[in-house]
């Protein structure tokens, strides 16, 4: 069914902030646009499909996904991609999951162009961080800056890791088991082969729950660092 790890969503309090802090570590982060629910982000990302989302309230409204962003901070879900959502959907209800109806999405860019896509959450609510939610693209964005990094693998720990185990492998991904993480090769090429258990702690001395690795063109800022709660590891890497 095509399945892929698609972006991990970071909740920001002000994107433009967000947006300076991952610059100053030598990652591009622009600007993508504004959804009909209120919120606004920022991608980082490269010429891969695979990308960071920081998030953030547009809207003094109040709806299920502005609040949920308004209380958090930090990385709070992900979404894994699939070719068909129906399918996807069928293959977790057979798995013992009970993913919710498919819904549409948007985001109008910057530029104006609008991004559609098919979505659909698996845990109890939007942006919820114990599952995974699935997205179906149905105007994919073209690719990112060929100079920007390309996400190599993700660990991350989970509350209940062997439920999201259970997740992935009914999506037919392959994760990896360590302790209570688990990993992901998101992009073979730009990997080799394997998820690095980094180990990166936080200014309080805390270990993210989320690490991330990124092949990036050569650059002389320190390789690994946590930005808004993700340790960022960098490894240099000829990207095409």
């Amino acid at each position: 069914m095509g399945a892929r790890f698609d972006h991990l969503v970071v909740a920001v309090a002000d994107l433009d902030e967000a947006a300076a802090r991952w610059r100053a570590a030598g990652l591009p982060a622009e600007r993508g646009g504004a959804h009909p629910v209120g919120t606004e982000n920022v991608l980082v990302r490269g010429p891969g499909p695979a990308y960071v989302e920081l998030i953030a309230a547009g809207s003094d409204e109040s709806n299920p996904w502005l609040d949920r962003i308004r209380s958090a901070r930090g990385p709070i879900s992900w979404a894994v991609a699939v070719d068909d959502l129906d399918e996807a959907r069928t293959a977790l209800e057979a798995a013992g999951f009970d993913p919710d109806p498919p819904v549409p999405g948007s985001r109008r860019t910057p530029a104006g162009d609008l991004l559609e896509w098919r979505v659909c959450d698996v845990g109890p609510g939007p942006y919820d961080g114990s599952l995974p939610f699935l997205i179906e693209w149905t105007t994919p964005m073209v690719a990112g800056p060929a100079d920007g990094p390309v996400v190599a693998t993700v660990v991350w720990t989970p509350t209940d890791p062997d439920r999201v185990a259970e997740l992935l492998v009914a999506l037919g991904l392959d994760p990896v088991r360590h302790d209570e993480s688990l990993g992901l090769v998101v992009d073979g090429s730009a990997a080799d082969g394997t998820a690095r258990w980094s180990m990166v702690w936080d200014d309080d001395g805390s270990v993210p729950a989320v690490t991330l690795e990124l092949a990036v063109r050569e650059t002389d800022a320190v390789p690994a660092v946590v930005l808004d709660g993700v340790a960022v590891v960098r490894w240099p890497a000829r990207l095409s």
